[in-house]
């Protein structure tokens, strides 16, 4: 090949490579995009990783989530999709067989029920965290026992789990 047509065909290449990964838009204390990325890392997906403030988007993010939250995953096919859950779901689709997915024999019911009390442990600490950034004269005391006393009780929940057929099989 002359170089010519070898530098088009790499470039061709590498466009094709930039269009067939993913991009993630996360932030880094979010509980939420840690739970995609660690998803993405465990199924090997190919991705691209774009670190936001959240406290400070910029504007062209609304573009890809009118509600401004992260996660929010783009596909190769530009489609966007939102929210953790969302984003897990998408890939258990495409993954069915990898033992990420496998419920051990555990009931459809079972796993959701812990699937909801860890995202609601990351909800109430989010919750948490916000409420204390409002700064001492507007943190609302009765708002930080609320978080706090829901998350006990959810890890109080999870605890017995821990040791049982959940976990054990």
């Amino acid at each position: 090949f002359p170089l010519k047509n070898l530098c088009n065909r790499n470039l061709s290449l590498l466009v094709i490579v930039v269009m067939n990964t993913y991009t993630l838009y996360i932030s880094a204390r979010s509980p939420f995009a840690r739970r995609v990325s660690l998803l993405l890392e465990e199924l090997g997906v190919e991705h691209q990783t774009t670190v936001l403030d959240v406290f400070n988007l910029p504007s062209n993010f609304y573009k890809i989530n009118p509600f401004g939250r992260v996660p929010a995953l783009v596909t190769p096919a530009g489609e966007t999709i939102l929210e953790s859950s969302h984003i897990q779901s998408y890939f258990n689709e495409k993954f069915i067989t990898h033992p990420l997915f496998a419920r051990g024999g555990h009931s459809p019911a079972a796993a959701h029920y812990l699937c909801g009390l860890a995202v609601g442990i990351m909800e109430m600490t989010v919750s948490h965290f916000l409420e204390k950034k409002r700064g001492t004269a507007l943190t609302s005391q009765e708002n930080l026992e609320e978080y706090e006393s829901n998350v006990v009780r959810a890890l109080e929940k999870l605890a017995p789990l821990l040791n049982s057929k959940y976990f054990l099989g």
